[in-house]
């Protein structure tokens, strides 16, 4: 083939003569010691980086051959036409828009390439198609999925573009600077708008989003923009996860990536508490209270809010959270905002309505008495905290079937509440500053309250459990009022004729008491209103706890009882008896009396007498051994003389019952 030209070769394989034809009659010089070699070169043949695209006329042909007695040429076929050999090297370089063929522009090319070795061998590559694209991409309406979340982190883009080939990947950007790595092209990308690496931004609010499109042969598209907001969701987390009153509770938004805010973001955080009626009724009904702070995000008002949280009259708390950004996006996160919504539900750790620590500036208010009185003066107060200003405040005092009283200024407010109801009176800042608080409270206004409160002696109960070396003993009793009702219940006890103790303040009817055998009790209870009238005292009559051993003289057994010794017996041993109708018989005189013995595993049952009456059958058994337990008790509204008596029933297979003693109160 020494001295073929490419088109002449061309011009073989045009009219049909196949490759091995033109090796058959090609003059190759055989020397006569040598073997003859007649394996054409092998090779392949990729095209830049084997996309199929390129938007330069100048390609690299890659390709790389073998053969047995080295590949000295290579010749490009274009479109049919051939070009002269060059000497092989495995890339080489090819202009797609030669002279004379200025007429093959954009569009498809087809490349194959003829390798010749040095025994003149030919090896032919399949032909390899490449697009030479050289028009810009345009982009189309940038745009959002008619169902997008505007809250979401992640939101979709739809890119159009109008190309004459299919479009590669996609740039993004929120500044027109800082682009995202190239994003495979689709129909809607995901954009992380949140996220640096994406191209996105921490910042929140008003945002020009940049994109840049690039078709298959690496053009790249002018950059269009679109204008949008970015809102997120940012549910707040409570900690701790029950919170004490009395204690600091904080409330963190928790948004899906560090954010920051533009110039002219504010916050507003709302804390609210009160009954159902009051938080979402507007029914304020003794239980309510309020307090807000609002202010730039640049002071810090967006940020988690801590405080020390007071004690309520109705410990369900509701909070919200709004973001306001420029322009007219915002962001609003709550907790309770609705009856089916779960709010905070504190417990008591202390009585104390102050809040004595904050984050924020913040103003609360609080009444001098909690419950006002109609005709009767009363006087609410404002109390800042961490720095917030009480000057130019405006209170308002807002009643059913009355004017609206007010006042300007002053960090006090008197005024004479004129009808019944429930009053909200409330303390706001000037609300045409660029920080803002609030706070309400809503105390009652009644009639004065001319009823003492009454109560009903207190009585005492043998308490249940086990019995140790102190005897258990419920002391209760009731009370009622015409009035305002009552606010408290204060208990006081005397032992052994001694002074009176208070043991007891507070809205309860009940209250446990571990007494002391052979010492004398007694107990006086009365009652103070919400208006203040002090009840007069009801006394309890004088009792003594007494534990009656299992062999004391005034128990008698009958039938074929044995004496156990057990360590967790109260006196050391204990009577036990298995045969059906063994007896144990108490007489005594008081007004509580209960049997102690023993439960466990395989005990049986026993019938329980009273007066010569059956009252009860108790069983004994149980999974666990349980040692001086309280088994059965009885009282009376007074004192007498009275007979228990234990009868063993002979239970199938568990017939054994104990008596390890008894308790009288007397």
């Amino acid at each position: 083939m020494h001295g073929w030209s490419g088109r002449v070769v061309g011009a073989l394989l045009a009219g049909g003569v196949s490759i091995v034809a033109l090796l058959a009659v090609a003059a190759i010089p055989v020397l006569a010691e040598d073997p003859v070699d007649v394996t054409p070169p092998v090779g392949t043949l990729t095209i830049n980086d084997g996309s199929g695209y390129t938007s330069d006329p100048l390609v690299t042909l890659h390709v790389p051959a073998t053969d047995d007695v080295g590949v000295v040429s290579v010749q490009v076929i274009h479109n049919g036409s051939y070009g002269d050999p060059v000497a092989y090297a495995e890339a080489i370089e090819f202009a797609l828009l030669p002279e004379p063929f200025p007429e093959w522009g954009d569009g498809e090319h087809w490349i194959s390439v003829v390798w010749r070795d040095a025994a003149g061998n030919l090896g032919v590559a399949d032909a390899v198609g490449v697009v030479l694209d050289r028009q810009i991409p345009v982009i189309g309406q940038i745009g959002w999925p008619e169902d997008l979340d505007p809250f979401d982190a992640v939101r979709p883009v739809s890119v159009p573009s109008a190309d004459g080939w299919p479009m590669s990947h996609v740039r993004l950007s929120s500044n027109g600077t800082t682009w995202s790595p190239p994003i495979a092209w689709s129909d809607a990308i995901d954009w992380r708008f949140l996220d640096p690496a994406q191209g996105g931004s921490s910042r929140l609010g008003p945002r020009t989003l940049y994109v840049q499109a690039r078709d298959g042969a690496g053009n790249w598209s002018a950059v269009k923009s679109v204008a949008t907001s970015i809102t997120v969701r940012a549910p707040i987390r409570v900690s701790p996860d029950v919170p004490v009153t009395g204690q600091t509770i904080t409330l963190t938004p928790q948004f899906p990536a560090p954010v920051s805010f533009p110039s002219g973001t504010s916050c507003y955080w709302e804390v609210m508490w009160g009954n159902d009626r009051s938080l979402y009724w507007g029914d304020r009904d003794e239980t309510f209270g309020f307090f807000n702070t609002y202010g730039p995000a640049s002071a810090g008002f967006c940020s988690p809010r801590s405080f020390t949280l007071p004690w309520m009259p109705y410990r369900q708390v509701m909070v919200s959270y709004r973001v306001e950004l420029p322009g007219e996006d915002f962001i609003d996160e709550s907790i309770g905002a609705s009856p089916e919504e779960p709010a905070i539900e504190p417990v008591v750790g202390s009585t104390s309505r102050h809040i004595t620590s904050s984050n924020l500036p913040m103003v609360y208010v609080l009444p001098e008495d909690y419950v006002l009185v109609l005709g009767e003066p009363t006087t609410y107060r404002a109390y800042a905290v961490a720095g917030a200003p009480l000057s130019g405040g405006t209170w308002l005092a807002d009643y059913p079937g009355d004017a609206v009283k007010q006042q300007q200024g002053g960090s006090s407010f008197t005024f004479t509440p004129s009808v019944t109801g429930n009053v909200t009176v409330c303390w706001n800042s000037d609300t045409t500053k660029s920080r803002v608080w609030s706070a309400c409270y809503d105390p009652p206004v009644r009639r004065r309250d001319r009823y003492r409160p009454n109560t009903t002696a207190p009585a005492q109960r043998i308490g249940t459990g086990t019995l140790g070396t102190l005897v258990p003993v419920t002391i209760t009793w009731d009370g009622s009022d015409r009035g305002w009702g009552i606010d408290r219940y204060q208990l006081e006890r005397s032992v052994d004729g001694g002074a009176w103790k208070r043991i007891l303040s507070k809205k309860v009817k009940e209250l446990a008491q571990s007494l002391t055998p052979g010492h004398s009790y007694r107990y006086r209870v009365r009652a103070i209103d919400k208006y203040g009238n002090v009840g007069y005292w009801d006394y309890g009559p004088t009792f003594r706890p007494r534990v009656v051993a299992d062999g004391a003289s005034s128990v008698v057994y009958a039938g074929a009882w044995t004496v156990a010794p057990d360590p967790t017996a109260i006196g050391g041993a204990l009577h036990e008896a298995d045969a059906a109708g063994a007896r144990a018989t108490l007489s005594f005189s008081g007004r509580d009396v209960a049997w102690i013995a023993e439960r466990g595993p395989g005990l049986g049952r026993a019938t329980v007498y009273l007066d010569g009456t059956l009252v009860a059958t108790v069983d004994l058994a149980s999974s666990v051994d349980q040692p001086a337990r309280i088994v059965y008790r009885k009282h009376w509204s007074a004192a007498g003389s009275h007979t228990l008596r234990v009868v063993v029933e002979g239970t199938a297979g568990r017939p054994m019952v104990g008596v390890d003693a008894f308790v009288v109160l007397r």
